[in-house]
């Protein structure tokens, strides 16, 4: 058995006859194993004996099923877990123009999002929904509102449908989007006026 330094492979005779006179001499290439800082192969231990992985523990199982679980489908729209959830509604509120009606692809979204999530739907939707907008509420903050089948406006928290759909997840973390969320988002003017 030799090993080539350059390729770290190892040519082994083969455990056959031995070859016939005027025949060509048969190696094959075994790969070597890969070699780690303890000396050893990599699984295997130094005494030759294959180790066992270590079972899992449970917070790794606990994140597992929390990422597992963690995806939803709201409307046309999956998202892979709370945050991409997050984002996409917080920055859908701060682009999308204020006053003017949502186009439909949105409004499914928005429309299963209250259904699902918001802890009284029926009380948010009322009579039916016409369409939703983006306004400023009566608090200065933006706000997703429902426009009723009967005109009457009804704002909701798309944080609060988003707790609801992702009852797992801290309270904590949709606290900290809302009030990430107040303000004029960077659109000020960055000084004193004078």
């Amino acid at each position: 058995m030799e090993e080539d330094k350059s390729t770290g492979k190892t040519e082994v005779e083969p455990a056959a006859a031995p070859p016939e006179q005027g025949a060509p001499e048969m190696r094959t290439e075994v790969e070597a194993p890969v070699k780690l800082d303890d000396g050893g192969a990599e699984g295997v231990e130094p005494d030759g004996n294959e180790h066992d992985k270590k079972p899992p523990t449970e917070d790794t199982q606990a994140n597992k099923r929390s990422r597992q679980s963690s995806a939803a489908k709201i409307g046309f729209k999956t998202f892979a877990n709370v945050h991409a959830a997050l984002r996409y509604f917080a920055t859908f509120i701060n682009l999308y123009t204020k006053n003017q009606d949502i186009n439909e692809y949105e409004h499914e979204v928005l429309l299963d999002l209250v259904q699902r999530g918001h802890p009284n739907p029926q009380q948010k939707i009322g009579v039916g929904v016409r369409a939703f907008q983006v306004q400023t509420s009566q608090h200065g903050s933006i706000c997703y509102h429902i426009i009723r089948q009967d005109g009457s406006i009804e704002e909701f928290s798309y944080l609060k449908c988003l707790h609801g759909l992702y009852p797992d997840e801290d309270e904590s973390l949709f606290v900290k989007k809302a009030r990430n969320d107040g303000g004029r988002h960077g659109q000020g003017r960055g000084g004193r006026r004078g």
